[in-house]
């Protein structure tokens, strides 16, 4: 057995030593315990967030994850029969597909992309609706894109015609875009005093039929507007008009009269036929038209003047055509018993034979 002797000292210092032994096993233990109690509590955070998940977060989680079949159910037992979470999930969908238009409106995605964000949405029950409604959405945005780059370089490569119809088509996608409206505005006046100017060059060269196609093309470009509908309707007489004009004058009632050998009612029309060729016309084919006070047709009859012959620069006069007056048929009666005031005549010619034995067809 050994027997160590300590002096005062040493033993002094020995308890010292063994002092702050414990105070580093006790500091040791609660560090120790605190980390035990703080981990405690960690989980015990983590199972609450995870018992506190709302159905609508634990949908979306399911849903991000692709599991269709784990949303359905979520949706079926803990959100369908809930008014509040019903809404609050419909909101959250609806968000994020607007989310989605909104990058592709912006730019940051191409159509491409955000319909192929939005196409899982359309496989859910809860979203599929508001996901076709702003695919449908992208479609027309992007429909209304390329119709303005179209627009730009139809505009720069000269050919207003194409670019006010584009210009148009990114309205009728977008009616609040106000620079195509502009452009509209702007393209369209300056289009139509070139049309108009050119149709007026191809009259004057008695182009007639092109003069009306040049406006029929402008008609259908900027609208048909009251002017364009005159200026086809003058060339139109015009052309009709360029070999001869057949006006009827007046219209007279012949009542049935067994005594005068006449067995039925009859109108006698009166025409006065100018002749505007350089040559004398012996014959014209055509037909008639009569219309009521507001321009609906009543009938059209063919209407042919032969047996006499009219000079250059001549008006003849003709009162010996007449309509026979079926009383059976409603438009010939309207006819008999409108006064001529109340009536439009207008005479198309089809074909004009020439004294010299030269004819011209009108179409």
């Amino acid at each position: 057995m050994r027997i160590v002797l300590l002096t005062f000292s040493q033993a002094k210092r020995t308890m010292k030593v063994r002092v702050f032994t414990l105070k580093e096993r006790n500091h040791n233990m609660k560090r120790k315990i605190a980390l035990v109690v703080g981990s405690t509590f960690l989980c015990a955070s983590i199972l609450s967030g995870c018992a506190s998940a709302t159905p609508v977060d634990k949908y979306l989680r399911s849903f991000d994850k692709g599991d269709s079949e784990a949303a359905s159910q979520i949706y079926s037992e803990e959100i369908k029969d809930n008014a509040e979470d019903k809404e609050a999930l419909q909101t959250k969908l609806k968000e994020r597909m607007d989310s989605i238009y909104e990058n592709f409106k912006s730019g940051k995605i191409t159509s491409d992309e955000a319909k192929e964000k939005l196409k899982s949405y359309k496989e859910y029950d809860t979203s599929s609706v508001y996901a076709f409604t702003t695919i449908n959405k992208v479609t027309t945005l992007q429909k209304s894109k390329d119709a303005y780059s179209d627009a730009e370089k139809a505009e720069n490569d000269g050919n207003l015609a194409d670019a006010i119809t584009n210009y148009k088509s990114v309205i009728e996608d977008d009616p609040n875009h106000e620079t195509a409206q502009a452009k509209v505005l702007q393209l369209s006046e300056t289009y139509t005093e070139t049309m108009k100017a050119q149709a007026q060059q191809e009259a004057d060269s008695k182009d007639y039929d092109r003069a009306i196609n040049t406006i029929n093309k402008l008609s259908d470009v900027v609208g048909n507007t009251d002017e364009l509908k005159t200026l086809a309707q003058e060339y139109s007489e015009l052309k009709n008009y360029r070999y001869i004009k057949v006006v009827c004058t007046n219209k007279e009632n012949l009542p049935e009269d067994s005594s005068a050998w006449r067995f039925s009612d009859y109108v006698l029309f009166t025409y006065e036929l100018t002749n505007n060729s350089d040559k004398a016309i012996k014959g014209v084919q055509g037909v008639l038209h009569i219309k009521d006070l507001f321009g609906d047709s009543i009938m059209d009859s063919g209407c042919d003047f032969t047996g006499y012959t009219i000079q250059p620069g001549e008006t003849h006069v003709d009162d010996e055509l007449s309509l026979e007056i079926n009383p059976y048929i409603d438009y010939m009666t309207k006819v008999y018993n409108t006064n001529y005031s109340d009536l439009i005549f207008e005479y198309e010619p089809s074909m004009i034979v020439f004294a010299d034995g030269t004819s011209v067809s009108l179409s």
